[in-house]
């Protein structure tokens, strides 16, 4: 029950720091329980494209994808 909790607490929080800060970007929050098993990464890593990320993102995203744990370093957090 907690992880719903910890989820929406932690976007706030970030949403929060990007205000705060003055900040631009976007949050990704997949649910791997479920959309894991129905969607392609393959997809998720063309949508990503289409939206105008960038390589070094989309490189990161498909790596935490097919890992079984990743961090990712962004402007130092």
């Amino acid at each position: 029950m907690g992880g719903i909790r910890d989820s929406i607490a932690t976007a706030q929080e970030i949403i929060q720091r990007v205000a705060r800060h003055k900040e631009s970007g976007f949050l990704l929050k997949m649910d791997f329980e479920k959309a894991y098993d129905t969607v392609e990464r393959e997809c998720v890593i063309e949508a990503l494209r289409s939206w105008g990320c960038g390589d070094k993102w989309v490189s990161w995203i498909n790596l935490w994808l097919r890992s079984a744990k990743v961090s990712i370093l962004v402007n130092g957090v």
